[in-house]
Formats: C-alpha cells, sequence, structure tokens
C-alpha cells in the first residue's frame, strides 16, 4: 500500500526564539506542499525503514527493533518512526518505504516538521487508518525535539493546521491557562495556546520568502541558533525548567511588539505592521542569531521598495527572510535581490495542514 502526501512549510512572521520561552507568536502555513510517497509492506520477520531523502545525507535505514532501543535520536523521521513503533507494535513487522519527492530549498521553512509532518500522516493512515492533527501534532513536536533540543511547538502547528496560526507555549499548570488550552498539545514538558487566525490577508501587500544562502551556500543548523540565543540571554537550563520570572524577563522586550502584531493584523494596518517586523528583527540582530547574508538581504529589500523585512525562522548563516511589500514594489524588489544574487519567492498561505491522497 502507497500514498502520496503533503504538508506544508511554514514562515515565521513574529516571535522567531521568543516563543521557545513562552511568548506568543506568529507562523503562516505556505504552499507549494513538500511532497513524499509513503509505502507500507507487511512481513513475516522485523522490518525496517527505508528513508530515501532529496539530501542523501538525509537519508536513512533502520530496522524496526534497533529503532525501538535505540536513545538519543536526533533524526527527525526516525524520531517519529519510534513513536508510531511503540504506539502501533503491528508496525515491527512491516517495512516502511518512504521518497521525499519535493521539498523547499530554502533553510528557515520547517522542513524537517513539514516532512515529518508528512511521514506521519502517511504512516498513520496506512497502518491505523487515522491521522487526527492532534496525532501529528505530537508527532512533529517529538521529531523536531529530537533534531533541534528546545523545539517551541509553532513549526509542529503550523505545519499540522495550516493557515495562519497564533502560538503560545505555556508552562503553568494552573486551571485558568488549563482551560484555554487548545486541543493540540505542546511536549510533554508543557501545552500551548493554538489558535488560528482568520482573514488575516491585508490586501495590496504581499510577502516574500528570501534564500540567504544563495547557491549551494553553507546554513546554520537550527539547533546551534537555538542554543545561540539561549546563550545570548544567559540561559543555562531548559525552558520548563526555568522560573516564571526567568522566563519573562527573557520575553519582555518583544511583548509589545507581538501585541501591537496581532492588532494589526486584525485591523488590517498595513504600517503597523511593518513597523512591528521591523522591531522584531532589531531584536533578533541585537540577540547576534542574524548574519551577514541575511542583513544583505533585508538591506536589498528595504532599499528596493519593501515596507518591511526581518529573519524568519532560526536564522544565522544562511537563513531564510521575509519582506512585506506592497503590490505595485514587488518585482522590483524580486528583481533588486537577484541582482545581488538573492533568491526569493512569492507564497501562498496554505490552507491545508498535513494530508494525504
Amino acid at each position: 500500500m502507497e500514498m502520496e502526501c503533503y504538508s506544508p512549510a511554514k514562515a515565521i512572521l513574529f516571535g522567531e526564539h521568543y516563543v521557545v520561552y513562552g511568548a506568543g507568536g506568529i507562523v503562516l502555513a505556505i504552499e507549494p506542499n513538500n511532497q513524499m510517497r509513503v509505502g507500507v509492506q507487511a512481513k513475516n520477520e522485523a522490518g525496517a525503514l527505508f528513508y530515501k531523502s532529496t539530501i542523501s545525507q538525509s537519508s536513512l535505514e533502520i530496522g524496526a527493533d534497533e529503532c525501538i532501543k535505540k536513545q538519543n535520536i536526533t533524526h527527525p523521521i526516525e524520531a517519529v518512526y519510534k513513536r508510531l513503533l511503540l504506539q502501533t507494535p503491528a508496525l515491527e513487522k512491516m517495512d516502511v518505504n518512504v521518497r521525499l519527492e519535493k521539498c523547499w530549498p530554502i533553510k528557515g521553512v520547517g522542513n524537517s516538521a513539514s516532512i515529518s509532518a508528512a511521514f506521519s500522516c502517511g504512516v498513520r493512515t496506512l497502518v491505523r487508518k487515522s491521522a487526527s492533527q492532534k496525532d501529528i501534532f505530537e508527532d512533529v513536536q517529538a521529531a523536531d525535539d529530537a533534531a533541534h533540543g528546545r523545539a517551541s511547538g509553532i513549526d509542529a502547528a503550523a505545519v499540522s493546521m495550516g493557515g495562519v496560526v497564533e502560538f503560545k507555549k505555556i508552562f503553568s499548570s494552573s486551571n485558568e491557562e488549563k482551560n484555554a488550552q487548545n486541543n493540540l498539545q505542546g511536549s510533554k514538558n508543557a501545552g500551548a495556546r493554538i489558535e488560528r487566525i482568520t482573514d488575516s490577508q491585508i490586501d495590496g501587500y504581499t510577502f516574500i520568502l528570501i534564500d540567504s544562502a544563495g547557491k549551494n551556500g553553507q546554513k546554520a543548523s537550527t539547533k546551534e541558533q537555538v542554543e545561540l540565543f539561549a546563550k545570548e540571554k544567559g540561559v543555562k537550563k531548559m525552558p520548563a525548567e526555568l522560573e516564571e520570572k526567568e522566563r519573562k524577563k527573557i520575553v519582555y522586550e518583544y511583548e509589545e511588539i507581538y501585541s501591537d502584531a496581532k492588532k494589526a493584523l486584525l485591523k488590517k494596518d498595513a504600517n503597523l505592521l511593518a513597523k512591528c517586523m521591523n522591531q522584531n528583527h532589531k531584536l533578533l540582530q541585537n540577540a547576534n542569531v542574524s548574519s551577514p547574508e541575511i542583513e544583505k538581504s533585508i538591506k536589498i529589500s528595504l532599499d528596493s521598495g519593501a515596507d518591511a523585512a526581518k529573519l524568519s525562522g532560526a536564522g544565522g548563516k544562511g537563513g531564510a527572510a521575509i519582506a512585506f511589500v506592497a503590490d505595485e514594489k514587488v518585482e522590483k524588489v524580486i528583481d533588486a535581490l537577484k541582482k545581488g544574487k538573492i533568491s526569493s519567492y512569492k507564497f501562498c498561505v496554505a490552507e491545508m495542514g498535513a494530508h494525504c491522497e
């Protein structure tokens, strides 16, 4: 049995790094979707996972028995596979063949979360006959925790739900906050408040996603960037181990920006949204999670007519940026980036999360 599986990538509009410590974030699920083919075949003996990636070093072959016993997993697909094996004993005697067919060629768009979501959706649909958003979210969060160490859950929310998503990680166990939680839960240490923002499009404006790495450029790892932000903020514990006052000390400088950004989206205030994006980037720049490549991309974007531009995702060498541009200036900005040997992409908000056909 085989299925074609699809999952959106993501572009974080607000909250990179700060969401890890409980601040609110806004993320866009974006098309075109990443795409993979997933197949399962029953056996009379222990099965295995055969995962072929578009990047050879990310491909993976591992037996079911070995995966169950393995500790310290860092490969996101392997992390989902182990979780599925523990939940579904019948999977232990199946070969799982996976081929990633299309994948965004840019850092910072949540590819590890997206491909994990497609994989989760495919295997769950084929073996368990159902794949809920909640199940996919939890699988992806396990994958991102394994790959990145301090994953907030914002990527998992975007790729499992689709649309424009407001995300806030919850660490407290108070009854008030428990009651406010969405059905989608965060990692084992925390819950999350997750809501879709409807009708967030601002007429007359377009978002452009920018790849600062250039052709064959090197890219910083998300895990390293998350650890760098923690180091810059003097954080030596995992987020859930911090006291509330410690987390508030980290996020206070960002919270007013986030509040204004949400107002801007709801009121469709382009000027306020642009102001908030530029302010958010300045904070990330001050935290040293930007890079010369990202700063070059942002300068070109702003100089050629973008109202705002900021890094999107973890940042670092070769990271992504997102620009907010009036429609009549979009081609001018894209042309200027191209002259600077920088790739850029117009995209659509993906209304569907991970799904199979």
